[in-house]
């Protein structure tokens, strides 16, 4: 998921910098218009793995598909 959040990063950054903006503005511009998707993307991830990760009924096959017991 990081990996892929920097691709996105650099990919519009490049994107500014071949429109004329210098370097470094075009790294802040790209920061400033994709945090929030960043973060909306990474918060739904963790939304969605937090009920597998909390398991607790030993029964689930979800929790032993996870390797806890």
């Amino acid at each position: 998921m990081v990996t892929k959040n920097g691709i996105l990063l650099v990919d519009f950054a490049n994107r500014r910098m071949r429109e004329g903006l210098d370097r470094v503005l075009a790294m802040r511009e790209a920061a400033r218009e994709r945090f929030r998707p960043i973060i909306m993307t990474t918060m739904a991830m963790i939304a969605g793995m937090l009920p597998l990760a909390l398991v607790l009924d030993r029964a689930l096959p979800a929790a032993r598909s996870l390797g806890r017991w």
